[in-house]
Order: C-alpha cells, then sequence, then structure tokens
C-alpha cells in the first residue's frame, strides 16, 4: 500500500524497495496505490524500475487499484492516461483506475478473498496517518 504526495519517482523507487521484498511471499500480495491532487507523472527510470519488478514478480501480484484523486481536467487526463497504460501493458493480473480510494477499496476486496474493503481502508487511514506524522512514506 504506498500514498504519493509530491515526488513521484522518490515515492516509486520506496514502493519498489518494499514490493521487492513482499512478493517474495508465495501466497502473494496486491497493490493499492493513490496519487494525491499535486503528484505529478513518473519519469522514465522509475517507470522501468516498476516495469522491471513487474517482469520478476508479476506472476504473485492477487491485483492491483491505482487510485489518482482530484476532480477536473488534470485529474481525469492522468486517469485516462493510466488506464490507456495499463491497456498496452497486458497485465497478467487484474487491475484498475479509480478517482477515489473507496472504489479502489470496493473492487480490490472482491480480489483478495481476506480483506474486506473496509480493512483496505482502515490500513489506508492508519498510512496516510503515519505519513502525516512523518513516520513513514509508504507501506
Amino acid at each position: 500500500m504506498c500514498h504519493f504526495v509530491g515526488d513521484m519517482d522518490r515515492s516509486i523507487f520506496e514502493m519498489v524497495k518494499v514490493l521487492s521484498t513482499e512478493l517474495q511471499d508465495p501466497r502473494g500480495r496486491a497493490m493499492f496505490l493513490v496519487l494525491s491532487p499535486e503528484t505529478g507523472i513518473a519519469g522514465s527510470t522509475a517507470s522501468g524500475a516498476v516495469s522491471q519488478l513487474l517482469a520478476q514478480h508479476g506472476s504473485r501480484l492477487l491485483g492491483g487499484a491505482l487510485t489518482i484523486e482530484g476532480n477536473g481536467f488534470r485529474a481525469a487526463a492522468k486517469r485516462a492516461l493510466a488506464m490507456s497504460v495499463r491497456t498496452v501493458a497486458k497485465k497478467s493480473y487484474p487491475s484498475g483506475t479509480f478517482p477515489n480510494v473507496r472504489d479502489a477499496s470496493l473492487w480490490l476486496a472482491e480480489h483478495i478473498p481476506e480483506m474486506s474493503a473496509q480493512d483496505i481502508l482502515d490500513a489506508y487511514a492508519t498510512l496516510v496517518h503515519q505519513a502525516d506524522l512523518g513516520l513513514t512514506a509508504s507501506g
């Protein structure tokens, strides 16, 4: 689970580091990523790191939910870009792009039988609270 605010590339490298370890678990993992409205687009180096991670461990992904928060043209354009990239990439796991964490958690809960949408929302709320306190950037 990651919450990106500000420097997208730095956040992505942190996420890749965490997921590289987490995806060693044979039970698999799901990704729940949230981009705040002010977060920019990832650079090519960060995107390449994610592509490499997915090529190595993509078979262990149970699902991936990407929330791009915000209203208006800019947020809608980011979501459209993410959906286009997802379509072209032909991922081996179910993935979706959402305008809010509630919709993303409902969708992701369908792909992770051990967790309810409320469990996902609670974990996300804890992560955001820890980030606000400066305890973590992602997790």
